[in-house]
C-alpha cells in the first residue's frame, strides 16, 4: 500500500511539474538556481574545474544510452545463466519504460536547453525531462532488485537507486545541459517506474 501511495505521488509530481514547464511558470526560479550552481563552480579554464569535469563525465555516462544497453544486455545474460527467465520481461520492461517515457516527454514539451549547454557533452535532444536522471533510476533499480535478489526488500533498490540517480542528475546541472526541473521531474519519473515492478514480483511468483 505504501508502494503504491509513492507511485501515485510520484506520477502526481511528473505531471505538476510537466504542467508548470508548459505553463511556463517559476522559469525565473529554475534560471536563477541553476545560475547560482554555475557561480560556485571552480573557473573553467582551472586544474581543478578540468579534474571535476573528467569525474563529472563518468558519472554522468551512467544514466546514458550505452550504460543501459550494458546493464540490459549483461542482466539479461544473467538472469537467463542463472534460470530467472520470468524475471527478464519485468527486467527488461523496466529498462524500456523508462527510456519510452522520457522520450515521449521530450517529443511533447520540446523545453530548450539552457543557454549555457553544451560545455564538454554533446547535446542531441531537448531539455524536459532529464532522461539520464530517470535511466539512472532505472538502471541501479534494475541491477539491484532483479539481479542482485533484493525483490523481497524494494527498499534497498529504490534507496540505492534514488542516490546513483540524484548524483547523475547534479553532473547534468553541473554541465548546465538541463534546468532543475527538469532534473527534478527525471528523478520522479525514474522513482515511478521503479515503483509499477516492485508488487508483486516475479521472483515472489516464481518461488510460490
Amino acid at each position: 500500500m505504501v508502494l503504491i501511495s509513492l507511485a501515485l505521488l510520484g506520477s502526481a509530481a511528473v505531471i505538476l511539474i510537466t504542467l508548470v514547464i508548459r505553463l511556463e511558470a517559476f522559469k525565473r526560479v529554475d534560471t536563477r538556481l541553476l545560475d547560482w550552481i554555475q557561480s560556485v563552480l571552480p573557473e573553467s579554464t582551472g586544474k581543478a574545474r578540468k579534474k571535476s569535469d573528467t569525474m563529472m563525465r563518468d558519472v554522468t555516462a551512467l544514466g546514458g544510452d550505452t550504460a543501459t544497453v550494458i546493464v540490459a544486455l549483461s542482466g539479461s545474460a544473467t538472469l537467463l545463466s542463472h534460470g530467472n527467465s520470468l524475471l527478464l520481461p519485468p527486467f527488461l520492461l523496466t529498462l524500456a519504460t523508462g527510456r519510452v517515457v522520457g522520450l515521449l516527454l521530450k517529443k511533447w514539451i520540446q523545453r530548450p536547453r539552457p543557454k549555457q549547454a553544451g560545455h564538454a557533452l554533446d547535446i542531441f535532444t531537448s531539455s524536459f525531462p532529464s532522461v539520464h536522471t530517470a535511466m539512472g533510476f532505472v538502471s541501479s533499480f534494475a541491477i539491484v532488485f532483479f539481479l542482485l535478489s533484493a525483490a523481497s526488500a524494494p527498499w534497498i533498490a529504490l534507496s540505492i537507486a534514488s542516490i546513483v540517480s540524484a548524483l547523475i542528475g547534479t553532473t547534468r546541472l553541473y554541465f548546465a545541459i538541463h534546468w532543475p526541473l527538469d532534473v527534478l521531474a527525471g528523478w520522479f519519473a525514474g522513482l515511478t517506474i521503479c515503483l509499477l515492478y516492485t508488487s508483486p514480483s516475479p521472483r515472489d511468483r516464481q518461488k510460490s
